[in-house]
């Protein structure tokens, strides 16, 4: 777990640049971080153990990453209310 532990902050430190860009509130920001800890670290994995990258390397894309979280929580958002829509047709 340490070896990933700086693509988390990595992650982290592209929610709260992304906060500060859009200044959202906190509430919205918990949840941004937390994919934005998700995303980086499932980056993080790929561009260390897939494409070989350097250490560096895969830190700062962790960081890109991060700060695309809220869009990401937003297309999430927004697949679970269409397909709760979805479902709520079907069953009616």
């Amino acid at each position: 777990m340490n070896k990933y532990l700086l693509f988390l902050i990595a992650g982290a430190i592209g929610a709260y640049i992304n906060k500060l860009r859009r200044k959202m509130s906190w509430k919205r920001f918990l949840p941004s971080c937390l994919i934005a800890i998700f995303t980086a670290t499932c980056a993080g994995i790929l561009f260390q153990h897939f494409f070989q990258f350097p250490i560096p390397v895969v830190n700062a894309l962790c960081g890109i990453t991060g700060i695309f979280a809220e869009s990401i929580l937003d297309e999430c958002e927004d697949f679970i209310k269409h397909l709760t829509d979805y479902i709520d047709k079907k069953l009616k």
